[in-house]
């Protein structure tokens, strides 16, 4: 399973859902690289969706399309690892930045184990100029 996501412009989360078979289309000289790698630009407005890397392709379908899940041997167990790997990403950013630019972001590092990876992500990123910590340190000469 293939999930990307993008926010628009209202700051709604939207995302998108794919098998991997789903994605050969995107497999030209605009869109995907010789390491395999796919670079695709979502546009969400009014309910429609498309990917608008050079030509507009309607990919509505795949929008917050949940219900494929279900049909997904171990749908669950999916879900549950893309929430660890999220969860485990998040204490990287906290550890890179304690050994990198010497900044302790303890608070970061509480909200994430206590409100798990997505919504300490929500919180994080839904306050005005970012967090004191964060705001401290960028006005600080380190």
């Amino acid at each position: 399973m293939c999930l990307f996501s993008v926010v628009d412009k209202d700051d709604k989360w939207n995302f998108f859902l794919y098998r991997p078979e789903e994605l050969g289309m995107y497999r030209d000289k605009n869109r995907s690289r010789d390491n395999g790698v796919l670079h695709l630009y979502f546009v969400v407005n009014n309910g429609t969706a498309k990917e608008v890397r050079e030509d507009a392709v309607d990919v509505t379908d795949h929008l917050n399309n949940w219900d494929v899940l279900k049909y997904r041997k171990n749908w669950w167990s999916l879900m549950n690892a893309i929430g660890t790997k999220f969860i485990s990403d998040m204490q990287n950013i906290y550890n890179t930045a304690k050994k990198e630019l010497k900044y302790n972001a303890t608070r970061f590092l509480q909200l994430v184990s206590e409100k798990c990876g997505v919504q300490a992500a929500k919180e994080l990123i839904s306050k005005d100029g970012g967090t004191y910590g964060f705001q401290y340190y960028v006005n600080t000469d380190v």
